[in-house]
């Protein structure tokens, strides 16, 4: 391996990675929408655990500030939140 066969693979790695981090990133969003149009307050995704189904528990920053942390129960298959 040269140097900048390590650096072209150093690079695309970087790149895969930001790929995954941009794609978790709009899940999240859309996940603080759907919580959102739920009539709840997601102002960001800080956590998400697995419970059922295809049933999340998702817990939010519930402000812009950072302020407030509240948990919902999603269901992604019926786009309730709870």
């Amino acid at each position: 391996w040269g140097r900048k066969t390590s650096e072209a693979l150093v690079a695309q790695i970087n790149r895969i990675e930001q790929a995954r981090t941009d794609a978790a990133m709009a899940r999240a969003e859309k996940i603080a929408l759907l919580i959102n149009m739920n009539g709840q307050l997601c102002a960001r995704v800080t956590d998400a655990q697995y419970l059922h189904g295809n049933t999340y528990a998702i817990t939010c920053t519930r402000y812009r500030d950072g302020t407030g942390s509240a948990t919902y129960e999603v269901n992604l298959d019926t786009g309730q939140a709870r």
